[in-house]
């Protein structure tokens, strides 16, 4: 747009070059007697992101595990959500399918964060990111998984979202987005697990699955001293 404005705008005057002369030339214009501007679409063009800007969405987390400490949990969130749009919601053609399925069996969290809304009962938003260790895979060899998640939860139970990258052992990544349900429980002695379940979605990848699709169900277990979940679905590329 820069360059169309560098053009004469009305009959007469110079060029306009920069921010500022820019600026004063389209404020004259538009601040003329009379004058009415409307706006109409002519061509919308969609493109596809490239590999390279799928890769946000990883650097994007690894940046902010780094930095998470730091900063408002908020801001990171909408970072990675935009980061997330930006690189991962890939299309195009699948083309080989294959059954997953993968098991996890540890997780890191950082940087959480709860805030009360109000309302009804103790109803609380928690934030936080995470890292899982993937022990056992099949279908895929995946390794790893990290992600950003939110809780809407009243006593520790809920809905919960978020949106996630799977690092494979050679490196690639797969990217998806989840939406579930979890359950606190506490128990007569004071202690507590939670269960939980839900689908994701996969919105594409780097490498060979840029073009990744599909669905995986997951329910998993958290005590005090304990973490487990299991994965399974289809995955197209």
């Amino acid at each position: 747009m820069g360059g169309a404005l560098q053009r004469r705008c009305y009959l007469n005057q110079p060029a306009a070059s920069g921010n500022e002369a820019i600026r004063n030339t389209i404020g004259g214009l538009l601040g003329l007697p009379g004058l009415s501007v409307k706006w109409r679409p002519l061509k919308v063009e969609v493109t596809r992101p490239t590999e390279r800007d799928s890769l946000h969405l990883q650097r994007v987390i690894i940046i902010l595990e780094e930095t998470a400490m730091k900063k408002p949990l908020s801001s990171i969130a909408s970072v990675v959500l935009f980061a997330f749009c930006v690189g991962g919601l890939v299309g195009g053609a699948a083309g080989e399918s294959v059954d997953v399925k993968f098991t996890k069996n540890a997780r890191a969290m950082h940087a959480e964060a709860k805030t009360n809304p109000g309302g009804a009962g103790t109803r609380e938003i928690a934030r936080f990111f995470y890292v899982d260790q993937i022990n056992m895979s099949q279908g895929l060899n995946f390794v790893e998984e990290r992600g950003a998640d939110r809780d809407d939860q009243i006593d520790g139970s809920g809905t919960h979202s978020g949106v996630a990258v799977d690092i494979l052992k050679n490196g690639d990544e797969i990217y998806q987005v989840y939406n579930g349900t979890h359950k606190t429980t506490t128990k007569s002695d004071g202690s507590w697990e939670v269960n939980y379940q839900g689908v994701s979605t996969i919105v594409g990848g780097t490498g060979a699955y840029k073009n990744a699709k599909g669905k995986l169900n997951y329910k998993g277990h958290i005590t005090e001293t304990s973490f487990r979940e299991e994965d399974e679905g289809q995955i197209s590329y």
